[in-house]
Parts: structure tokens; C-alpha cells; sequence
């Protein structure tokens, strides 16, 4: 599953409210968004930027080669 894992560690990321997230992304992000997440394991916290569209839309296509989704 893409964007599951901290690419710090491989631990868990779970959804993390904007108070959650105070002092782990620039302030000003953390007023105009209200999506993040957070690694379980190391605490890093991470956000849909600028970069995210273009790296859903790889990682569809990379599961979708891959034949994922497919059942049989």
C-alpha cells in the first residue's frame, strides 16, 4: 500500500490532526492544511505537498503494471 510507511524508518503512518503536528511542519502549512500524517515509530510527520498528485498517480500505475487489484 503506497503512502503507508515513514520513509525515515518503514513504521506505521497514521492519520494526525494539525495539533498533533505542532513543531514537525513549517507553521504555515499547519494553518492552511488539515491533512497529515504521522509515523508511529519515529514521529515524522508528513502532508500532501506539491509532489503528492504526480506520486499517487505513478504509484496507481505501478500497482495497476503490476497486475494489484486483480483478482484470480
Amino acid at each position: 500500500q503506497p503512502f503507508t510507511r515513514c520513509l525515515e524508518c518503514s513504521g506505521d503512518l497514521l492519520p494526525a490532526s494539525p495539533a498533533e503536528v505542532e513543531g514537525r511542519v513549517p507553521e504555515r502549512l499547519r494553518r492552511e492544511l488539515d491533512r497529515f500524517v504521522m509515523c508511529q515509530g519515529c514521529g515524522r510527520a508528513y502532508w500532501p505537498g506539491s509532489h503528492f498528485d504526480r506520486l499517487q498517480i505513478l504509484a496507481e500505475a505501478i500497482v495497476a503494471e503490476a497486475g494489484g487489484g486483480r483478482s484470480g
